[in-house]
């Protein structure tokens, strides 16, 4: 009878079948699984994080424009009802409409879009003039209007920023018994938009001034995300948003800033 071989006491087995090699294998594999959960968690986490962030900007700014709206319908004369009210009313639903498609899009600004600046001058104007005239607040405008640069950057994101900007200058007359002002300055510098709002309302507070750009922050009751929105819009654009000294009697200047993209002319009369 043949006999098997006998393995000596130095016997090694195969790299397959060596239990401290398997048992080190077992145990990179479960750190591995361990670091793909994690992963995977906080892909789940940033997600969730999005979607509260765009459920809030979104009900944020068709709030707004209902606002908007709201103030434009209320005061009109049925008998009398002019091209700039439709225009309004159009813009308002534009705003409603981009905010819609953004949520369902799961992107927090719009379609980039070429336009004059001077429009969105205009647009930011035209749809807070009814509260102008309701509130006795007399606007002032600094902007080349014949100016032909054209911007390439998502419009109706940047018409909500401004317009909630107005909004907050608009809210902070309330109780105040002044002359009433708010001014909008816009010009180009350095490859860059700069669009300033200002106010002379009651003014900010030296306490909150480092925390008026956090989410949910607010000292007006209101829902403290239009503040931390422009500041999220701005930073996609590699734009920013910032909180001015005192401008003479202007107590409360925002400045918003962000990239021209082009410096074409359209060819339109418009």
């Amino acid at each position: 009878m043949a006999h098997s071989k006998r393995k000596g006491k130095n016997f090694i087995p195969p790299k397959r079948h060596n239990p401290t090699y398997l048992a080190h294998k077992i145990e990179k594999n479960g750190e591995e699984i361990q670091k793909i959960r994690k992963q995977k968690d906080m892909i789940y986490a940033a997600l969730e994080r999005h979607v509260e962030y765009l459920t809030n900007f979104t009900s944020h700014d068709i709030k707004n424009a209902i606002q908007n709206m709201d103030s434009v319908v209320s005061s009109l004369d049925i008998e009398n009802v002019t091209n700039e009210d439709i225009e309004t009313i159009k813009a308002c639903l534009g705003s409603i409409r981009s905010s819609l498609q953004n949520f369902a899009s799961l992107v927090p600004n719009s379609t980039k879009k070429e336009f004059y600046l001077k429009e969105l001058c205009m647009a930011t104007e035209l749809i807070n003039k009814p509260d102008f005239k309701k509130n006795k607040i007399k606007f002032e405008s600094n902007y080349e209007k014949g100016d032909k640069t054209i911007i390439t950057q998502p419009y109706h994101s940047l018409l909500q920023v401004l317009n909630n900007l107005m909004i907050n200058s608009i809210k902070s007359f309330e109780g105040l018994d002044v002359e009433k002002r708010i001014r909008l300055d816009c010009h180009l510098k350095d490859g860059n938009v700069e669009i300033s709002i200002s106010d002379n309302g009651c003014g900010i507070s030296d306490s909150i001034k480092p925390k008026i750009f956090d989410m949910y922050f607010s000292n007006t009751n209101g829902s403290g995300v239009g503040l931390y929105h422009a500041t999220y819009i701005l930073a996609d654009l590699n734009g920013k948003i910032e909180l001015l000294q005192n401008i003479g009697d202007f107590v409360t200047v925002f400045k918003i800033s962000f990239p021209i993209i082009t410096t074409n002319e359209i060819d339109t009369d418009n």
